[in-house]
């Protein structure tokens, strides 16, 4: 952002908060009981007046932020250079999801569904760059194996069906560890 661009933004939303300031002169001098309230030891509009200008300032000071150069930390680099996206928080959330929920669907026996919940999770573990990873052809595989079978599976079926998915999800669960060294699954149990 140039600075001209700059000061037009900051002009803009200093001219908002003065007028809010003036509406809200207004207000007390038109609406004189607002003078009697009070909230603790400050009087409304004392504490209005602090409202607006702690929403100015946070307005300024995220325009600032936008404003400066980012910089880029050694595990953004690193994760950019083989194509892992972990940025991409809502894929890695739905890909767990869709492994829980298709296991739910192999403990029922439902193959279409569970071709569908492997589908899923293999469009956010490839949303996330992990596709090609042995747990993403892993995953591949799974669905691959699970789109041949019948429609409705046996007890057997469904059990060798959610080890695979437990065994997807073992694979995901060590791959992100990797990418986080000082991860804890339970603090308050060492």
């Amino acid at each position: 952002m140039n600075w001209k661009d700059w000061l037009k933004e900051v002009s803009t939303k200093v001219v908002a908060g003065v007028t809010v300031l003036i509406l809200g002169s207004i207000a007390v001098s038109i609406w004189p009981p607002l003078r009697q309230w009070t909230i603790g030891h400050q009087n409304v509009v004392y504490a209005f007046l602090a409202l607006i200008v702690g929403i100015v300032i946070g307005v300024l000071s995220n325009t600032f932020r936008k404003s400066k150069p980012t910089t880029v930390s050694k595990s953004t680099i690193a994760s950019k250079s083989n194509g892992v996206r972990l940025d991409r928080v809502a894929n890695l959330f739905w890909l767990g999801s869709d492994l829980q929920w298709t296991k739910q669907m192999s403990n029922r026996g439902q193959q279409d569904k569970i071709v569908h919940g492997l589908e899923q999770a293999y469009h956010h573990s490839s949303e996330l760059g992990l596709g090609n990873t042995p747990a993403g052809q892993q995953l591949l595989a799974h669905k691959n194996a699970v789109q041949k079978m019948p429609r409705q599976l046996s007890d057997t079926e469904s059990s060798w069906v959610a080890g695979q998915i437990d065994s997807a999800l073992h694979s995901f669960s060590n791959l992100m560890k990797q990418y986080q060294p000082d991860f804890r699954p339970d603090p308050y149990h060492s």
